[in-house]
């Protein structure tokens, strides 16, 4: 997860370098369908309204999102 300058401090695991997390980014979502998860459902409505035919948004609450997302996919591996 990538932090951003607006944060009042990083949640464990946020990378601060926001070039290194988009970096991170692409590596992890190579292949991968676009997914929009936001919690203002705003956000999907505009993605939807750009033409992003392409994505599937999510309005939920992002922390939540990421837990079911784990549980989901497993344990995951940590890079070197």
């Amino acid at each position: 997860m990538a932090g951003s300058i607006r944060d009042d401090g990083p949640l464990p695991d946020t990378e601060m370098d926001l070039i290194r997390a988009q970096a991170a980014y692409v590596e992890a979502l190579r292949g991968a369908e676009m997914v929009c998860v936001d919690i203002n459902p705003a956000v999907e409505t505009k993605l939807s309204d750009c033409g992003s035919l392409e994505s599937m948004g999510v309005v939920t609450d992002v922390g939540l999102f990421l837990r079911l997302l784990v549980r989901q996919l497993g344990p995951l591996e940590p890079r070197p």
